[in-house]
């Protein structure tokens, strides 16, 4: 399906932060995309340099087709979901939560675990 332009720059800045997971720097990256306004393509490369990611890597590892469908298998999954409203979101077995609904969370978890 053809993306939206939000939808490009939000695939964009995942794949950029799937990449920097292989650096080790997975949560530096995320954080400071979650600053910005602006995450065109040019930006969100800026923010990961002054992350400390090596950029040479950083591109190569972009260019992994695993990244891409990763992304797609979530996006895949997200498309399934028929009242899917945002992050975060959560699975667990065959029942998903919407939001931060820690009671749901905490209930779902001890019936799974058997508590």
């Amino acid at each position: 399906p053809l993306l939206d332009g939000r939808a490009k720059t939000s695939k964009n800045a995942s794949k950029t932060a799937l990449a920097a997971a292989r650096q080790g720097k997975y949560s530096d990256l995320h954080f400071a995309l979650m600053e910005e306004r602006s995450l065109t393509h040019e930006r969100v490369l800026e923010i990961a340099k002054e992350a400390g990611l090596n950029m040479k890597m950083l591109e190569a590892d972009m260019d992994d087709p695993a990244l891409e469908r990763h992304i797609n298998d979530n996006l895949s999954i997200m498309a399934k979901i028929p009242s899917f409203s945002g992050t975060p979101f959560f699975f667990v077995n065959d029942e998903y939560v919407s939001g931060a609904n820690t009671p749901e969370l905490d209930r779902l978890l001890k019936e799974a675990l058997g508590s």
